[in-house]
């Protein structure tokens, strides 16, 4: 059995040899994925701690708001998927606006 995954391995490494000499960026985005750089400085600056800070308001603003809301409609002809749907779109739409203030920090 050694003997037969030390063929295999082989194989694997020949074919990761192939696949990097044929097609060099689809490899190097590949390698990225699978080892991406870390940023070890482990620092935040506080134009990104201040867009956190106003996505958390956000939230906090408007989630109660939406439970509240979704709380009190009358859902009694509401399949479970529409239910679900309509309860995920309003926090799709939080994720977007939050991820929006990050991204213009950064």
């Amino acid at each position: 059995m050694i003997l037969r995954m030390g063929k295999v391995t082989e194989y694997a490494e020949s074919w990761l040899e192939g696949m990097r000499m044929s097609h060099p960026m689809a490899y190097n985005i590949a390698e990225r994925l699978v080892h991406p750089e870390m940023n070890e400085s482990g620092s935040i600056d506080i134009k990104n701690f201040v867009m956190l800070g106003f996505g958390a308001v956000i939230v906090g603003a408007f989630v109660p708001m939406g439970i509240n809301a979704l709380g009190g409609a009358d859902t009694a002809n509401f399949t479970t998927t529409e239910l679900a749907l309509y309860s995920i779109v309003g926090v799709a739409i939080l994720i977007a606006v939050v991820m929006m203030f990050i991204n213009i920090a950064a």
